[in-house]
């Protein structure tokens, strides 16, 4: 069995008093956890050509700071028709133990840091039941309908991925029919990589990159095309990479299209209040470097460009054009 089969649950969704609402005025956003879908059989290629109509976040806890009920709001206000909901730390473990094999939750369980566990729910949720995904500090700047439904009616997209950097693409939003193979793969890496090293070993500060952030995604969309290409500049600029993207439904996106023109990214772990707690991993990542004895190497330039009106410029890791690669093998 793979390390995302189905688990020994057979229940069709948590108990019914365990839903998440956002603290937002604009709607009533509770949710019930949708369905189980129909398995893929375990092979990974057998899956929904639909995007539902999902829009996922996480967040530590509830109520949201105002600056993430704002950026919420936005989801909410522009696709009224779309189910919204945020999973809190305690909906994400309990998603965890109840939907996948125990030891997808025991590598879960050894992830040391929340941003490492909302990485991990992010590409599990959206294997899971599929949707649209979106860091709880991401602007939605234009309706999903009039992206999600063209990329699938226009492009047969069954999963929409847009760039980061030179190097990766963006885990800060995505969207995919549910049991996509991109992010099971994606999702296999993380559990891989923990089981291989038994738990989380910080090498240097990019840590949380390489165990379940961009990287990791970047390396499953790598697996899944058989690319010779490591960083995703060079997918993108493959023909080859490209063709073997459209048999699986992966519309692969410039940086622009989850960088400002349909969502938009606030970086709140740099543009925020460094007491907010949505925007506090980083002080956690620097606890766990303190205890192994790891200095803290961020690289120059690494805050984004906020232009006027609050949405950034695409963020690129390492300044003047030089990006920073972490390895995830």
């Amino acid at each position: 069995m793979s390390s995302t089969g189905s688990s020994n649950n057979t229940s069709s969704s948590p108990p019914s008093d365990h839903r998440s609402t956002a603290a937002v005025p604009s709607s009533d956003t509770s949710l019930e956890w949708p369905p189980d879908p129909i398995p893929d059989g375990g092979d990974g290629k057998s899956y929904s050509k639909t995007i539902p109509r999902y829009i996922w976040h996480t967040a530590p806890s509830l109520p949201l700071s105002d600056r993430a009920n704002a950026t919420v709001s936005t989801w909410i206000d522009k696709n009224p028709s779309w189910k919204h909901s945020i999973a809190t730390d305690d909906d994400v473990e309990l998603f965890f133990q109840s939907k996948f094999p125990p030891n997808v939750y025991e590598a879960f369980s050894k992830l040391p840091l929340g941003v490492m566990k909302a990485d991990t729910f992010r590409l599990a949720v959206v294997y899971y039941y599929g949707g649209v995904y979106g860091d709880i500090d991401t602007e939605c700047v234009r309706p999903i309908d009039e992206w999600v439904r063209v990329a699938q009616s226009e492009k047969q997209c069954t999963a929409i991925v847009a760039m980061e950097s030179y190097n990766s693409f963006a885990n800060w939003a995505f969207a995919a029919a549910p049991r996509h193979p991109v992010f099971k793969r994606a999702l296999d890496r993380v559990v891989e990589k923990i089981e291989q090293d038994g738990g989380v070993v910080p090498k240097n500060s990019h840590f949380v990159a390489a165990y379940t952030g961009p990287p990791v995604l970047t390396a499953a969309i790598r697996d899944i095309l058989h690319s010779d290409h490591e960083v995703a500049s060079k997918i993108m600029s493959s023909e080859e990479d490209l063709a073997t993207a459209k048999t699986v439904g992966l519309c692969l996106e410039e940086s622009s299209y989850f960088g400002g023109i349909n969502v938009g990214h606030a970086f709140a772990s740099v543009s925020w209040n460094d007491n907010d707690q949505d925007a506090s991993w980083r002080k956690q990542r620097q606890q766990v470097l303190d205890s192994h004895g790891i200095a803290e190497e961020e690289p120059d330039g690494g805050r984004p460009m906020i232009k006027k009106g609050g949405r950034p410029n695409v963020h690129v890791v390492g300044g003047g054009g030089e990006a920073m690669r972490v390895d995830v093998k």
